[in-house]
């Protein structure tokens, strides 16, 4: 999943498929990339409550030279990216 917390209800609502997800008997591996950082993204404490274990955190990264696309753009960009991502099982 990428760049669709636009919001805090959004993103809360993202923690709560984690946590229907993580309750499973296999687990699935998850791996959530936020390069916008909105106010209010951050899911994983109430998501840690839930789960009652460690988690993991939000790590930032970056790319340089990143191509791509994107909302109301015709061709692909090349542009240096730095984002937070948060990986679960890998």
């Amino acid at each position: 999943m990428a760049d669709v917390m636009y919001g805090s209800k959004l993103a809360m609502q993202v923690g709560c498929r984690c946590f229907e997800a993580l309750r499973r008997p296999q687990r699935p591996k998850i791996l959530i990339t936020d390069s916008q950082r909105f106010h209010g993204t951050d899911f994983l404490p109430n998501l840690r409550a839930a789960m009652k274990e460690e988690i993991g955190e939000w790590k930032d990264i970056e790319m340089e030279e990143f191509t791509g696309s994107g909302v109301m753009v015709d061709e692909d960009q090349t542009y240096d990216v730095k984002a937070r991502l948060w990986a679960y099982g890998w």
